[in-house]
């Protein structure tokens, strides 16, 4: 029973609402993401075809590669925890040039990385970006765009070598 009265295009008008609806949530991050538009479409929006949209945006993207086969054994301890978001960005950096060949990636590339890969928490992209900025001689840093984009240097790599000799290779 819709309080809607029906009119010609009314059908159209809601398709359009919708894939407008998933296009705007492809672009939220995933841990943002309310179902929101769900709720005030009366369960309109079906959430595993939402869901579908999102991962196969997320597949298409340039800007998201395959962190699937990356191993991270060596990298937990330190990874995981509160805090030491240098030290984590850091390890991201050479964990991407050593595993993936990669050696460029801008702060909200390595929050999605430590978010989604490492399942760190408490990890944004500005404070990334601000501890990337303070740390001078450890990163290289150039512009892409409207953004910044870091690479690890060798001081940097001591860093996450003196970080992993500290925390040791496995987790507990």
């Amino acid at each position: 029973m819709s309080s809607i009265p029906e009119q010609p295009g009314h059908d159209d008008e809601i398709s359009r609402a919708l894939v407008l609806i998933g296009a705007i949530e492809d672009r939220v991050p995933a841990e943002y993401r309310v179902p929101l538009f769900s709720a005030l479409l009366g369960g309109g929006v079906d959430r595993a075809e939402s869901e579908r949209r999102r991962d196969s945006a997320t597949e298409a993207s340039p800007a998201a590669p395959e962190w699937v086969g990356i191993d991270l054994g060596a990298y937990v301890k330190a990874l995981s925890g509160p805090g030491r978001l240098l030290e984590k960005a850091l390890i991201t950096l050479e964990i991407v040039v050593t595993q993936m060949g990669v050696e460029w990636m801008t702060p909200a590339e390595i929050e999605r990385f430590l978010v989604e890969r490492a399942r760190a928490t408490h990890v944004y992209r500005t404070n990334v970006s601000n501890a990337l900025r303070r740390a001078r001689g450890l990163v290289d840093r150039r512009r892409r765009g409207r953004a910044y984009e870091y690479r690890l240097t060798e001081a940097g790599a001591a860093v996450v070598e003196r970080e992993i000799a500290i925390l040791g290779p496995q987790a507990g």
